[in-house]
């Protein structure tokens, strides 16, 4: 007797921004997530919770899953966006991609003003609000998924009537609470300035069960929520293999225009940067990624590439990695990419946060200046010893293999009636 074919489970994810938006780490992770999903049989939609959809059309041919959005209509083949509001916001930072890297800085500076006058300079976060969280119970209805996704606590609808799911999860990317202390030591001004780990704790239980992108988040977690359960889904990335031999002297820095990220790489310039190019001479630094929009005098030997179609020339080219983070919390997908392409890294304690016990270490670990540029040097003047670290960045990799990532929260989905293959 023949089995009729069984229909694809309906998996929605509700998330901030639209998983084409930009290629930053967050992005990066929420985009393989999706894809992973979709391989396993799924019939993924995304539904954004804010302005930021992206693209001012998109084709669906050309995306796997269906993408969602107030303001967004579907015309066909395409989504067309069509709020005035959403428009402004999509073509602006559509303009602000395609300018060159002056007009970027000089856009980065008036943004920089604006939030000054604000009093903010890191956004954690933001809630749809009225509207857009009745535009989202709306959709679920609609859709009736057999799981749902919020990707972080702050894309809940904010109502208590949603409809029923079988399986509910919260990615959390980070302790945001973590994150948010982390800054604030730093100096700088965060909103919502009142996200304590009470806050957090409470707007977690709303959401469903924990997912961690990192262990030392999930043990974290298990802590704050012990009647909730927490599993490890990493990001992931294929493990890639060098085909030659690394530009002499090259590090490379890659990062969005993120707080995080700005503040780190300023830090790196100023008091590590110029005596690691005097030690090696003829050594050189190429940064990428929007992360360049913020820096202005980037110093002797930099080289500014900004957002690139594919890294894999980069991290060709590099000899060392540097993610000399000083502010956050959760895992660093830069770091994650360098390990997984089998690259010497250099990183301090919290870009490493979530990896320090993985034995052998896949990276080299130095939080001080002093510290950062005598392990960037050794690397970059010793063979052998770049080479050991390359070796242990393989072997680490296997903690990433996009074909094992998923496989406890696959079991747990289908222990809840929601298959995937």
């Amino acid at each position: 007797m023949v089995q009729p074919a069984r229909s694809a489970p309906k998996v929605v994810f509700i998330a901030r921004e639209s998983p084409l938006n930009q290629s930053a780490g967050h992005t990066v992770f929420l985009r393989g997530f999706l894809d992973a999903c979709v391989a396993r049989g799924a019939d993924v939609t995304v539904l954004i919770s804010s302005r930021r959809v992206g693209q001012v059309v998109t084709r669906h041919a050309e995306v796997p899953f269906e993408l969602r959005a107030s303001g967004v209509v579907r015309v066909g083949p395409w989504s067309v966006v069509w709020s005035p509001a959403v428009l402004a916001q999509a073509a602006t930072w559509a303009a602000f991609r395609r300018s060159p890297p002056a007009m970027q800085r000089l856009a980065s500076r008036l943004r920089d003003v604006w939030r000054e006058r604000r009093g903010v300079d890191h956004v954690l976060g933001d809630y749809p609000g009225e509207r857009r969280g009745a535009w989202l119970q709306r959709q679920l209805t609609t859709i009736g998924p057999d799981a749902l996704f919020y990707y972080t606590f702050f894309t809940h609808p904010g109502v208590d009537d949603l409809p029923a799911v079988k399986a509910s999860y919260v990615i959390t990317v980070d302790v945001l609470s973590e994150r948010s202390a982390s800054l604030k030591a730093r100096g700088y001004r965060v909103v919502p300035d009142d996200l304590t780990v009470d806050v957090e704790i409470e707007a977690l239980r709303k959401c469903g069960d924990l997912i961690a992108i990192q262990w030392d988040d999930a043990a974290r977690f298990r802590e704050l929520l012990p009647e909730t359960p927490v599993m490890v889904v990493p990001v992931t990335f294929p493990v890639t293999v060098r085909q030659g031999e690394p530009v002499a002297g090259r590090c490379v820095f890659v990062g969005s225009a993120a707080l995080h990220n700005a503040d780190g790489l300023k830090w790196f310039l100023e008091h590590c940067w110029p005596e690691i190019h005097r030690r090696v001479p003829g050594s050189s630094l190429a940064i990428y990624g929007s992360v360049t929009a913020r820096i202005e005098s980037p110093g002797e030997g930099v080289l500014m590439f900004g957002e690139v179609p594919s890294l894999d020339e980069a991290y060709e080219q590099a000899a060392v990695v540097v993610v000399p983070l000083r502010a956050g919390s959760g895992l660093k997908v830069k770091l994650v990419d360098a390990i997984c392409r089998g690259v010497a890294t250099v990183t301090t304690s919290v870009g490493a946060q979530g990896l320090l016990a993985v034995e052998p270490r896949p990276f080299a670990l130095a939080d001080e200046p002093a510290e950062i540029v005598d392990a960037v040097v050794k690397l970059l003047t010793d063979g052998a010893e770049r080479r050991v670290l390359e070796d242990h960045a393989r072997a680490a990799a296997r903690l990433f293999d996009p074909t094992t990532a998923y496989d406890e929260l696959a079991d747990d989905m289908r222990a809840k009636g929601v298959s995937l293959t």
